[in-house]
């Protein structure tokens, strides 16, 4: 991956649920699907997620609406809004693309309110259909695997991590990196990450990094894992992506109350950093914290 190409993935990774991802990943999807069938699509996406509520993103591509009508966008605002532990938080004037009518929402659940988090699916599907009629799912075989997965990384770190805190791990990764990814890379990934957390508790004025190379069950290490907590305060979001530049890089954020966690996947050529590079990457990465400035900060930034 070129540099470049790296670092406009940090982008739209950091501002996962923007518009801008979805533009990029789906949007284009969604309107190739209904120029076919012309059955309205829906993607629905995961945001933040805690033990007690659940963000999502609703896309919804459907013919377009004539000036008389009313709103898709609000009919089926108001609809979700009406149900019982669903709450809409915003909704994006409707985009157009030639004959196709784009609206998005941004939703949240009170998890206290379902059995389980496919009864909250199940529920918004209903009141859509209400809405729109019969449409197309177009990302539930991979939420099926999202939900089955997240089970099995709970499974074994359910005893080791508070479960709100797990959760916002998990669903801070990418969609597609957490569908792709083994369950092992993922679990390691959140154990690093916790650890740097713990570590950050014990000196909050440094940088904190762990890192380490995994591999396949008893084989060779194939990439490098690391881990980076930090005061939110000192932001240093950009300073880490300038740091690890030069590598091919997903990168996650989990920004917690007063802390900010980075987690990332990192491959140079497609193999894992050397330990000689790795441990001096680790070490510029730790220095950020004597060089931050934290009282100004970008306008913008998050």
């Amino acid at each position: 991956m070129a540099e470049g190409k790296a670092f406009e993935r940090q982008r739209w990774i950091e501002s996962a649920g923007g518009f801008e991802h979805y533009a990029r990943a789906i949007i284009p999807l969604l309107l190739r699907e209904y120029e076919t069938s012309k059955k309205p699509q829906v993607y629905l996406s995961v945001g933040q997620s805690s033990e007690y509520l659940m963000d999502f993103k609703i896309i919804i591509v459907t013919s377009k609406t004539a000036p008389c009508e009313r709103s898709l966008a609000l009919s089926c605002a108001e609809t979700l809004d009406a149900a019982k532990g669903l709450s809409v938080l915003s909704t994006i004037p409707p985009k157009v693309y030639g004959g196709e009518e784009l609206d998005i929402i941004d939703l949240r659940a009170d998890l206290d309110q379902f059995a389980d988090t496919e009864e909250v699916y199940s529920v918004i599907r209903e009141k859509l259909k209400q809405v729109i009629g019969e449409f197309r799912d177009f990302d539930e075989g991979m939420r099926r695997m999202d939900t089955k997965k997240l089970e099995e990384v709970k499974s074994i770190l359910r005893w080791r991590l508070d479960e709100s805190l797990l959760r916002q791990f998990y669903y801070s990764l990418e969609d597609f990196y957490r569908i792709a990814a083994p369950v092992q890379e993922i679990i390691q990934l959140i154990r690093l990450g916790n650890k740097v957390l713990r570590k950050l508790t014990k000196e909050p004025d440094k940088v904190c990094v762990e890192a380490k190379n995994i591999g396949p069950d008893h084989g060779p290490p194939k990439v490098t894992l690391m881990a980076v907590a930090y005061l939110a305060r000192k932001r240093l979001f950009r300073d880490c992506l300038e740091t690890i530049k030069d590598y091919e890089v997903t990168m996650n954020r989990v920004d917690l109350e007063r802390e900010t966690v980075l987690v990332c996947r990192l491959t140079r050529d497609g193999k894992p950093v050397s330990s000689a590079r790795l441990k001096a990457l680790i070490s510029k990465v730790e220095e950020l914290g004597s060089t931050s400035n934290p009282p100004a900060a970008p306008r913008g930034e998050q």
